[in-house]
């Protein structure tokens, strides 16, 4: 298995464990929050296509989805809005789960795509970034992040469901 397909193959795995994570959620789990400050499940989802849209186009070049396609409008947020700061959220993360997970779905596909048609020689060179990541190091990054929301939503799921 080579590096694009060893990316696509736990991308694939990383968007299947937040459908699991997600499945049987009302809109009152999705909006709430462990404490004030906490995340919510929505804001995460929100971060989820909005670290792979950012990333993708650092890489790529041109704007976000988030502006070009405007799920900032369908979502309500600020186009500038990076998905970095919960609190501007608040209000938005209690949208229809379906409208957030349609975003991080739009997201998803543009990354696949991207590693798909990436040329494999270039997977070791640096681009402009703030990490200052090489390509390969982006994916890796991004795939780490990922999971680790995912395990935050199915930990905020048993939070609430330990308090029934």
């Amino acid at each position: 298995m080579d590096f694009r397909e060893a990316n696509l193959w736990s991308l694939e795995r990383t968007r299947a464990s937040l459908m699991r994570a997600l499945e049987g959620l009302t809109p009152q789990q999705v909006a709430w929050r462990a404490c004030a400050t906490c995340n919510s499940t929505g804001a995460m989802v929100i971060h989820l296509g909005r670290v792979e849209d950012t990333w993708v186009h650092r890489l790529i070049g041109g704007k976000d989805i988030w502006e070009t396609e405007g799920w900032c409008q369908k979502l309500g947020l600020p186009a500038n809005d990076r998905g970095w700061t919960y609190d501007k959220q608040s209000a938005q993360e209690k949208r229809p789960l379906a409208e957030l997970v349609a975003y991080y779905e739009a997201t998803h596909r543009l990354l696949a795509r991207t590693v798909q048609e990436f040329p494999a020689n270039r997977f070791d060179e640096a681009f402009a970034n703030p990490a200052n990541f090489t390509v390969s190091q982006m994916f890796s990054h991004l795939i780490i992040e990922e999971n680790q929301h995912v395990g935050q939503i199915d930990y905020l799921k048993g939070l609430q469901r330990s308090q029934q």
